[in-house]
């Protein structure tokens, strides 16, 4: 397991609205069974402070994400497919409909950038578009625990 960085740019359009997320955040990363698996905590930025997001990259061009800590989430994101998908939240829990646009993995080692584009719908009305760019690299300086 090695420790990275990663620095993440997400973009969320809802109604014609469009708000930018920007954070950075110590994680690890390791490989299994040909898949790469990134772990890392949100931040008080993304408004998901004590959640850890696993994001597993599978040599199929799948992603999946998956949240844990306070709520609960599970995302697959595969271009030119729709997953039906469950979410927690402090509100409750529901299916949304994934449907990914774009998925690029441009991880070469431990470090690179993953560009991933995709819609969300619920009871199949739009609720948003997404995109989120992540640049990782291998950290030097000892991580603490996650």
């Amino acid at each position: 397991m090695k420790n990275i960085v990663l620095n993440i740019v997400s973009t969320q359009e809802i109604e014609g609205e469009t708000e930018t997320t920007r954070f950075i955040s110590e994680g690890r990363c390791h490989k299994q069974d040909g898949k790469t698996v990134l772990i890392y905590d949100e931040s008080v930025t993304t408004g998901m402070d004590g959640i850890t997001t696993t994001l597993t990259l599978d040599a199929d061009g799948s992603v999946t994400m998956e949240r844990s800590g306070g709520l609960y989430g599970g995302l697959t994101i595969e271009a030119g497919k729709r997953h039906l998908c469950q979410y927690s939240t402090e509100y409750g829990d529901f299916t949304i409909g994934i449907c990914g646009e774009r998925v690029e993995n441009r991880l070469d080692g431990y470090g690179g950038t993953i560009y991933l584009q995709y819609s969300v719908d619920v009871n199949s009305g739009l609720l948003s578009h997404n995109k989120i760019e992540i640049r990782i690299r291998e950290d030097e300086q000892p991580c603490h625990p996650l």
